[in-house]
């Protein structure tokens, strides 16, 4: 599947910068990667999303300061984690360990999922192997940010261990159907079977090419917490 790139102009980049106001900072893109999308959430949080020569990524920032980000292959599906600013947290697919999700049968059937191997580092644990299960669905409701429609969702992703559910995350998800993008919010995580923990990611605001605040690393609406 090849996906719509998304042209980035150098005049456009230089318009967005301004029309962002003083208190924006630009975001530099890993090399071979496009912009789709700044994604703007609660809690200070701003996102980029991206299309890179081997897939997408999303990369995160927290008042302005680099924070995580992940990678995903061309349908979306999870390969990788890890912090912007610390190199002793990692979780990286196996390559050739299992299936992928897929946007395409996402958006086609409601509900898509993958099973595969992840190698996952967190400072405390060195190299463990966990079997990952991810699901992503969609409903049929609909959000609108500048003009484009979004269906809202989610995706599911467990971390087993031994048998044994790990970890849980039940991510808000955002797609829109025309550009083949899709866009992560707010989440639950879950350890070893505790209480469910919600982490304030909720999104505000979806820019695209053209937009003011586009490519910015600090929300063009203000922080609100």
């Amino acid at each position: 599947m090849t996906l719509r790139r998304v042209p980035i102009l150098g005049a456009l980049i230089a318009w967005a910068a301004m029309a962002a106001g003083p208190a924006s900072a630009q975001v530099v893109l890993p090399a071979g990667c496009a912009a789709l999308a700044t994604v703007v959430h609660e809690a200070c949080t701003v996102s980029t999303v991206m299309q890179c020569a081997d897939g997408n990524r999303i990369d995160q920032y927290v008042d302005g300061e680099p924070n995580n980000y992940q990678v995903l292959n061309a349908g979306w599906g999870l390969m990788g984690y890890g912090l912007l600013n610390r190199d002793d947290v990692t979780f990286r697919t196996v390559p050739g360990s299992g299936t992928s999700a897929s946007i395409d049968t996402l958006i086609a059937t409601g509900m898509t999922e993958g099973r595969f191997d992840q190698m996952v580092s967190t400072g405390a644990i060195r190299e463990r192997l966990y079997s990952v299960v991810e699901t992503h669905r969609l409903s049929d409701d609909t959000v609108e940010f500048g003009g484009t429609t979004w269906r809202r969702g989610t995706a599911e992703r467990q971390f087993n261990l031994r048998g044994n559910t790990a970890f849980r995350f039940v991510v808000d998800i955002y797609v829109s159907e025309e550009d083949r993008i899709l866009v992560l919010g707010a989440y639950t995580r879950q350890t070893f079977g505790g209480t469910p923990e919600r982490v304030a990611a909720t999104v505000r605001d979806i820019i695209l090419p053209g937009r003011p605040g586009f490519l910015s690393s600090r929300s063009p609406h203000g922080c609100d917490g």
